[in-house]
Formats: structure tokens, C-alpha cells, sequence
């Protein structure tokens, strides 16, 4: 069971714990294999982005209720009007129309630890 097992049958068994088994075997590995192609799209999506859009998107997702466009651009030393355009770049070019898509989007991802890891820039 350590080394990956997902189930086990006692000898003698019957054909269809058999079968259940690697039914379940197989739901499993779908959901895996959902999972990780849902990964894979919101990591290319995030990736599409420039560095400055890449820190924007950074500040949306952490803690979104109290950023706004004027501390962003405080932060980044930028106006308040150039933040609302890449904030409006960023929901267009992962293709999704609110920041909330943009938190579950970079949840499920883990986009934020994984920009921080990668970009020491950001």
C-alpha cells in the first residue's frame, strides 16, 4: 500500500471485486489525470502574462479585498490607471471575466507559491 497500491484482494476473490477494483483504479487516475490537465492550462494561462502583469495578477490574488489599484500602483510605482489596464489585460489573456475566477484559477494552480518560487523579481 505504500509504494502506490490503491486496493488490495484477498485470495480467492471473486470476479467482479475484481472488477470493481479496477474500476475504481481507473475513476481515480481520471480524476488524476483531470487534475493535472487542470494545472497544466492555469500554469500556461499565468505564463502568457509579462513580468509587470505578472506582479499585478500577484497583488489580485493576495488579499484581494484590500488591494486596490491605488496601493498596487503605489507599490509598483505606477498610476492607478495603468494598474486597471493590466488588471483588465490579465482577466482577457487567461480568459476569464472576475478576479474570483483569477483566486481559483491561481489556487487550484498554486500560481502564487509557484511565481514566488520562480520569479524573485515578482
Amino acid at each position: 500500500m505504500k509504494a502506490g497500491a490503491g486496493d488490495f484482494l484477498e485470495i480467492p476473490f471473486r470476479q467482479s471485486d475484481l472488477v470493481a477494483c479496477i474500476d475504481g483504479a481507473f475513476t481515480t487516475d481520471l480524476a488524476a489525470r483531470n487534475t493535472e490537465e487542470n494545472v497544466k492550462t492555469a500554469r500556461s494561462k499565468f505564463d502568457r502574462l509579462t513580468a509587470r502583469e505578472r506582479e499585478v495578477a500577484l497583488f489580485m490574488i493576495s488579499p484581494p479585498s484590500t488591494t486596490s489599484s491605488k496601493e498596487v500602483g503605489r507599490q509598483l510605482d505606477i498610476s492607478p490607471r495603468t494598474v486597471d489596464h493590466h488588471r483588465a489585460r490579465i482577466l482577457e489573456k487567461m480568459s476569464i471575466s472576475s478576479v474570483v475566477e483569477l483566486i481559483d484559477l491561481s489556487g487550484s494552480a498554486d500560481l502564487l507559491n509557484r511565481a514566488i518560487a520562480t520569479n524573485s523579481d515578482v
